[in-house]
């Protein structure tokens, strides 16, 4: 009915992108975020980034939504490790919850900042398969406002308008940076960020 009313109601401000290099450059440079304290926000905004998840998406995951594999070196390529997530696409279709999908984060390269927060969130959260995978600073699981006051920060320290980062922008970097490789065509791109429309 306030739809109705207000049309521009619900519409939620666009958020800039937190991309590949503003996470390098932040990690690397603020001793901060090197912190104990961080490894579990970290951890959230680095696989959000890397599975063009949003917020609550990687807020709601458990230790049990993530393993670790090692692919067998062969003669024409070394060792392989990466990381199997599996999240919970927060958008309903007929009313049902839909069930999870399973994104894959590589290790790209030695210190690949993905792979190694995941893998570090995953150490610290332990072995049971309920505990939340990612958590805040005060050691509570991780939500939708603690990921947003994170990127909003990490913003900020690199001399951004933190306003303008919210809990999407590491999903919004993600697909900036797998548009910009080349290599993700149209179609990858909508079933890799679990998007229904262009």
């Amino acid at each position: 009915r306030m739809r109705s009313k207000y049309p521009l109601m619900g519409i939620r401000r666009k958020r800039r992108g937190l991309r590949r290099k503003h996470l390098h450059t932040a990690y690397s440079q603020h001793a901060c975020f090197r912190s104990a304290s961080h490894v579990g926000r970290w951890g959230a905004l680095a696989t959000a980034w890397a599975t063009l998840a949003r917020g609550g998406e990687v807020a709601a995951m458990t230790r049990a939504d993530v393993s670790f594999h090692v692919q067998a070196a062969t003669r024409s390529r070394p060792e392989r490790r990466y990381a199997i997530v599996w999240l919970r696409p927060l958008k309903k279709k007929a009313g049902a919850a839909q069930p999870k999908v399973p994104q894959i984060v590589p290790e790209r390269a030695a210190g690949d900042l993905a792979y190694t927060a995941l893998r570090r969130a995953a150490d610290v959260a332990g072995k049971a398969p309920r505990a939340p995978l990612f958590r805040d600073g005060q050691g509570r699981p991780m939500t939708t406002a603690a990921l947003r006051a994170f990127s909003r920060r990490v913003a900020g320290r690199l001399g951004m308008p933190s306003r303008l980062f919210g809990a999407h922008s590491a999903r919004v970097g993600g697909a900036t940076d797998l548009a910009a490789s080349g290599r993700a065509s149209r179609l990858l791109l909508q079933a890799k960020g679990r998007w229904g429309s262009d």
